[in-house]
């Protein structure tokens, strides 16, 4: 378990550490990226729970050994004895740990205890003696229990028009099992990560798989799943599913998007938050129909963006190569049935330089797509021209989606990278269906812009983070997962749809995945970033 951590990681041994549980009182903080001594594992000790009385861990009986991770990070403790606390591991005594003393500031220490519990809980408590109490990690070793039997009778079904599977099996014979799925396009499927299937439970012993494609031929095997020892597999099932059979997902759900006030609202007009990555250069690294697929199915992507860079080798050097890779990935997305951000990626300038080309690439794409509710445009990505320039710009290229997609959503950028949409609402557009573009990196924004935001929506200004990233604004640095929480709530509260900077193999901060990983995927731990690890679970 890691101790304030807010989602499972996964260490360089390959073992998955559980977000922070089972405690009683005190607080937690992320000191970030910062460097650690003495371990692999540096962000094990970046995080951690102080001011605590205690932990409780649901446990079989049986003798466990307990490691607990210790590391001082906080820049008030600046030598021996300015923080000394005791711990009790189930009855053992573990007293005068004086972290400082043992390994100095900013290096991993470790604790371990061998204790026996009877009683089905594991307790392990903390008092102070100087300063609070802190700790990083916690790590229980031993007390396995056998597995549950093997959940037997798979059958796999295949929906007549969507592109869904029904799986139905018996149940174990093991009482209180939990089930997964796993599924393969070859037959022999093992129960690994890579396989893992989220399905949509449908009853104890059964459930639909959301995430298939059409025409394609499926193989699946069920677990089952207790006290955290998993069975052998079920017997082996197929289905293939229909030729022209539809992904069913937001899409189907919300349909046609528009603008009410403030709020982007679904067909029936309930206020919606859609959410995803966004692509980074496509003409650098350009996306696959599987990323897609791989964005939904693992990470519950309910929307992607389409970053069209237009300068450095993009668009304005190869148009037609640049379109075909942005409709892959609408293609993909409307497949998947999920929405998709088009995004005429420019990065500064006066966006009246570019209006005819804008305007030829809207023309073609708006026609193209002109009955999917799928598509939602953004014509300039970040201007730093004034409003009235952004305002005459989007008031010509507008009628032109507008000619194509009338119902369609569109995102306009403001002034200064979009930073400032206080600007656009001095004078806003009069267009129907419209909402206004904010970009902020959690390096440099926090408070003051949420803030700022807070009041236009008090106002009535429709928001749109069509970009935003765990980094500094230059892509590096981070991530600040701290601040990056703080505006995933802000936004949540507020309802704002957001797309995340970016899905990318680039080496920077911000980058969703590691250099070393496929853009295409399915991905595990291992192949995200700390922002991708830190983000997988926020969508």
């Amino acid at each position: 378990m890691e101790a304030g951590g807010t989602s499972a990681f996964t260490d360089t041994g390959g073992n998955v550490w559980a977000a922070d549980n089972g405690f009683t009182g005190g607080a937690v903080v992320d000191r970030g990226n910062i460097a650690i001594a003495n371990t692999t594992d540096p962000r094990l000790f970046q995080t951690e729970r102080y001011g605590m009385s205690g932990y409780a861990f649901a446990v079989p009986n049986g003798t466990y050994t307990v490691r607990l991770l210790f590391a001082e990070t906080y820049a008030g403790i600046t030598g021996a004895g300015q923080r000394v606390f005791n711990v009790n591991v189930e009855g053992t005594a573990l007293n005068n740990i004086d972290i400082y003393a043992a390994v100095g500031p900013k290096a991993a220490l470790t604790r371990t205890a061998t204790v026996t519990v009877t009683d089905g809980q594991l307790n392990v408590g903390f008092t102070a003696v100087t300063q609070t109490p802190l700790v990083n990690g916690i790590e229980i070793i031993g007390g396995s229990t056998p597995p549950p039997a093997a959940p037997s009778g798979l059958a796999a079904t295949a929906s007549a028009t969507a592109a869904s599977v029904t799986l139905n099996w018996t149940a174990s014979t093991t009482a209180g099992v939990t089930y997964r799925a796993y599924r393969s396009t070859s037959p022999g499927v093992t129960a690994t990560a890579a396989n893992l299937v989220t399905c949509t439970v449908l009853s104890a012993t059964s459930c639909a798989d959301d995430t298939v494609r059409a025409a394609t031929k499926y193989y699946y095997v069920v677990t089952a799943v207790s006290g955290g020892s998993e069975s052998a597999a079920s017997n082996e099932a197929s289905a293939t599913t229909a030729t022209g059979a539809h992904r069913v997902g937001v899409v189907t759900q919300y349909g046609q998007l528009r603008v009410a006030g403030a709020k982007l609202v679904d067909k029936s007009g309930t206020p919606v938050q859609v959410k995803g990555m966004s692509a980074h250069q496509l003409q650098s690294y350009p996306w696959t129909t599987a990323t897609v697929d791989n964005l939904v199915t693992q990470y519950r992507n309910s929307m992607v963006r389409a970053a069209m860079y237009v300068e450095e080798g993009g668009y304005a050097t190869d148009p037609a190569g640049m379109k075909a890779k942005v409709k892959t990935i609408v293609d993909a997305a409307i497949a998947d049935d999920v929405y998709v951000i088009v995004d005429w990626h420019l990065v500064g300038g006066n966006p009246l330089n570019w209006t005819a080309q804008a305007k030829t690439f809207f023309q073609d794409i708006s026609a193209t797509y002109r009955s999917t509710p799928n598509v939602i445009y953004e014509v300039y990505n970040e201007p730093t021209a004034d409003w009235a320039s952004i305002r005459d710009y989007a008031n010509q290229v507008i009628p032109v989606i507008r000619a194509n997609a009338p119902n369609s959503v569109i995102v306009v950028g403001t002034p200064n990278y979009d930073s400032a949409p206080q600007d656009a609402w001095t004078s806003p557009l009069t267009f129907s269906n419209v909402m206004y573009s904010l970009h902020f990196y959690c390096g440099q924004n926090g408070d003051g812009q949420r803030g700022n935001v807070a009041g236009l929506i008090a106002k009535g200004m429709p928001i749109f983070v069509s970009e935003w990233g765990t980094s500094d604004y230059t892509g590096d640095g981070g991530p600040y997962t701290a601040e990056a929480q703080k505006w995933l709530d802000f936004m949540t509260t507020n309802k704002i749809s957001w797309a995340n900077w970016s899905l990318t193999t680039k080496n920077e901060g911000s980058a969703f995945l590691k250099p070393t990983s496929s853009l295409s995927g399915p991905w595990t731990d291992n192949d995200l970033s700390p922002a991708g690890l830190f983000l997988k679970t926020k969508f």
